[in-house]
């Protein structure tokens, strides 16, 4: 389990960390990203933070998005021949 936040920073969102050009959020295994400037109120943060946040929502990848990639894939459309190709859509 990770430290507590510094009482005077606990306001902020989860992942959210203030540094010398405005605040940013940092999460392990996603990009780094700068969402507020220095002068921002609370308020500005968690609104940044917010819309941040739902442009990260992605739609999930399920096993017939893969097999439509790989029937859209030049490795299929150019070198399996159109007879194995009928077999492989059955």
């Amino acid at each position: 389990m990770g430290r507590r936040r510094n009482p005077e920073n606990a306001w902020m969102p989860p992942h959210v960390a203030r540094y010398k050009n405005g605040y940013r959020f940092r999460k392990h295994g996603e990009p780094t990203k700068h969402i507020a400037g220095p002068d921002a109120s609370r308020a500005e943060v968690w609104v940044a933070y917010e819309k941040y946040l739902a442009g990260l929502v992605q739609k999930t990848f399920t096993f017939a998005d893969l097999v439509e990639l790989y029937f859209a894939s030049p490795q299929y459309t150019k070198h399996i021949k159109p007879q194995t190709q009928k077999d492989y859509h059955r």
